[in-house]
């Protein structure tokens, strides 16, 4: 059994993505990573991991340019350290687009790109990630559609998403609809090799531990069923539970800023490598 003991001191709020739309207020951010295993600290060089998080930007008539640096200070193999940059900006008929770059530092040989345009009127958005590679150019990975709606049906107000997206590198089409209406929501994902469909429900206040509960079932074709629950406890609080018997289990209690998290491998009901993890992030 593994327990990792996470102290983190963060300066200025973090955002991270998909809504590149985000406002991002990061200006500067050190992290430090201190991890016990089976009882006792690692050796210095993986015990203290501190990783520096810096943004800035500026402006260039109607579009603001953000870039940035996140990179683990440690020279240890497999040390993380991306250099970003990205230009927002909004036109005169309603589309708000953001573009962003990442570069790995480690090999500087590809630049991941992500470009994302967004209509809040038409509750419509485009997203498109890609990669330009020193050998082998310029290569979409992966694109979607969504689109929102409001609904009435049987006289039941609702919403209705409808995501359409399709992945390069292996020919995969996938269209996501999902409906919420009260207390239930449905989510159905279906593509030429996988199909599943999950309902989720919202309890009220019913008994003590079922009290403004959310349970999920989803039901796939391929894999076992997953079963989820997730409470808000008050304000700074939430406990959730998955469960996908034969395969894994996880469960997680946010409580005021102390996060405390547990996940296992299953064989059938039976725990294995089980791993525990708490942390706490302070920010100012």
């Amino acid at each position: 059994m593994k327990l990792f003991l996470v102290t983190s001191l963060l300066i200025g709020g973090v955002t991270a993505r998909r809504n590149a739309f985000e406002s991002i207020k990061r200006a500067k951010q050190v992290r430090f990573l201190l991890s016990v295993a089976d009882g006792s600290f690692l050796d210095t060089t993986e015990s203290l991991d501190p990783t520096v998080d810096w943004e800035s930007e500026t402006e260039f008539g109607d579009v603001t340019v953000k870039y940035g640096v996140k990179a683990q200070i440690s020279t240890k193999e497999g040390a993380t350290r991306t250099a970003w940059a990205g230009a927002y900006t909004d036109t005169d008929n309603g589309w708000k687009i953001a573009a962003k770059g990442d570069l790995d530092l480690n090999d500087r040989n590809s630049v991941d790109l992500e470009l994302d345009l967004l209509n809040v009127e038409m509750d419509t958005s485009i997203g498109v990630d890609a990669t330009l590679e020193t050998e082998d150019g310029f290569n979409m990975k992966w694109a979607e559609l969504h689109k929102a709606t409001e609904t009435n049906l049987f006289d039941r107000p609702g919403n209705l998403d409808i995501k359409a997206r399709y992945t390069f590198e292996d020919s995969k089409a996938e269209v996501e609809i999902g409906y919420e209406s009260d207390a239930t929501s449905a989510e159905i994902i279906a593509s030429a090799d996988e199909k599943s469909v999950k309902i989720s429900r919202e309890v009220g206040d019913f008994a003590p531990f079922l009290r403004n509960a959310k349970y999920s079932v989803t039901i796939s074709d391929k894999e076992d069923n997953t079963y989820q629950y997730e409470r808000v406890l008050d304000e700074d609080g939430k406990l959730s539970a998955m469960l996908k018997v034969g395969d894994k289990a996880a469960v997680e209690w946010k409580d005021n800023g102390w996060v405390a998290s547990a996940k296992s491998d299953l064989e059938g009901l039976t725990p294995t490598n089980p791993e525990v993890n708490i942390r706490r992030e302070v920010a100012f």
